[in-house]
């Protein structure tokens, strides 16, 4: 979200990122990336229409999970997703993230959140209020930390067993601007000059190399190919109201406290 009550729309953003210094200190030991040969990263539906959303289908797995997969495009009954450890069609995770301001012009960020986003109901979901960690926090960064939360989730069903034999994963985001770095320009020319460009460190640095770096971990250690699809945020609703719900909460609670001790 970009305002105090909207997400970030991806449509809006640049088809390259900003080139502005990022003030945070270096977190990493080195900037150079593990070797990965998962370079296709472009999920590319059957229907290639922004006006229509991603085509889904719901299910549950034996413990009573709720998971979101590819529809196989099967009309009618089929048998495709009866067995959940033999479902062929790519598992799908959505994220989104929020920003709340302190003004009306939206300088000071107060408040940020992010949604993560499997099935409906699935205790796998994420929905938590993240921290400004810097004085210069925007939406972007916002939307790059619910991408990585939704990495790091898939990254810890695997090592639990939950989606074995799962080898295919799209994210799902409204935030053009993941699709085009991880589809692009971290193959392209990121990786190749240790996440700077023209001798500078790309803004958002530490959070792009994290995100590669989780990407390699699942193709070389889980066999997971990762794939990001972007789409219009109507089509992005159930992870925005996560984001949207943790600030509620938040913003609830507080008040709450403040009644306390006022």
């Amino acid at each position: 979200m970009d305002t105090s009550s909207h997400h970030t729309n991806g449509t809006t953003h640049p088809a390259t990122p900003s080139l502005e210094h990022d003030d945070r200190p270096d977190s990493a030991p080195c900037w150079t990336s593990t070797p990965c040969q998962h370079t296709a990263r472009m999920y590319l539906p059957s229907r290639q229409d922004d006006s229509l959303p991603l085509p889904e289908y719901q299910t549950n797995d034996r413990r009573g999970n709720s998971w979101t997969f590819v529809h196989c495009g099967h009309r009618g009954g089929c048998d495709c997703y009866d067995v959940f450890d033999t479902i062929e069609e790519p598992l799908i995770i959505a994220s989104d993230a929020g920003v709340r301001y302190t003004d009306g012009d939206r300088q000071q960020p107060r408040l940020a959140s992010i949604g993560v986003f499997l099935g409906h109901g699935s205790l796998h979901n994420v929905s938590e209020v993240i921290g400004c960690d810097n004085k210069n926090f925007t939406s972007d960064r916002a939307e790059i930390k619910a991408a990585i939360c939704a990495l790091q989730t898939i990254e810890q069903l695997k090592g639990l067993g939950q989606i074995p034999l799962v080898q295919q994963v799209v994210l799902k985001t409204d935030f053009k601007l993941i699709v085009d770095a991880m589809t692009d320009f971290v193959t392209n020319e990121w990786r190749l000059n240790s996440f700077t460009r023209y001798g500078q460190p790309i803004l958002h640095r530490d959070l792009w190399w994290q995100m590669e770096e989780l990407v390699t971990e699942l193709y070389n250690e889980h066999h997971v190919e990762m794939l990001f699809f972007w789409t219009p945020r109507r089509f992005n609703g159930a992870a925005d109201w996560l984001a949207g719900a943790a600030m509620d909460a938040w913003d609830t609670d507080w008040k709450e406290l403040e009644s306390l001790v006022s």
